[in-house]
């Protein structure tokens, strides 16, 4: 049979540091909260003549892009035209409303490129501060 004799400050004193362990993990102090980035509330702009809005991944940069119409405010359609060129593996991706029934813009490449062409033009942006120019954040 093993025995122990530990005193009682000890265990008191091992209990207070579980405890503050404990009361640390569940908040976080002052000093080191992490503050959200400014640019995170930029997360719509508009490019090739359709309104996109976009969230922020853990890492800090823009992700999951999606157009809108800038007329009625309704997420875009997309179709990738391969047209006389198809042999040649060249596309085009129209984005248009079906709700106006208007096509919004005509672009090269198909609909993956135009999205990362729209995240990089973002991340340039919030880069380069260009984002502040004419963008009020929404409250």
């Amino acid at each position: 049979m093993l025995i122990w004799r530990i005193p009682v400050w000890v265990i008191l004193l091992l209990s207070v540091i579980v405890l503050l362990f404990i009361v640390s993990k569940k908040r976080k102090p002052i000093l080191t909260m992490e503050l959200t980035p400014e640019f995170y509330a930029y997360n719509k702009d508009q490019f090739f003549n359709a309104v996109w809005r976009w969230s922020y991944g853990g890492n800090g940069l823009p992700t999951d892009a999606a157009s809108f119409c800038p007329n009625c405010d309704m997420q875009l359609m997309y179709h990738e035209d391969h047209g006389a060129y198809r042999a040649a593996g060249l596309t085009n991706t129209i984005l248009f409303c079906d709700r106006c029934n208007e096509r919004i813009t005509d672009v090269e490449g198909d609909y993956d490129h135009l999205e990362r062409r729209v995240l990089r033009e973002i991340e340039r942006k919030v880069r380069t501060n260009e984002y502040k120019r004419n963008w009020q954040p929404s409250n």
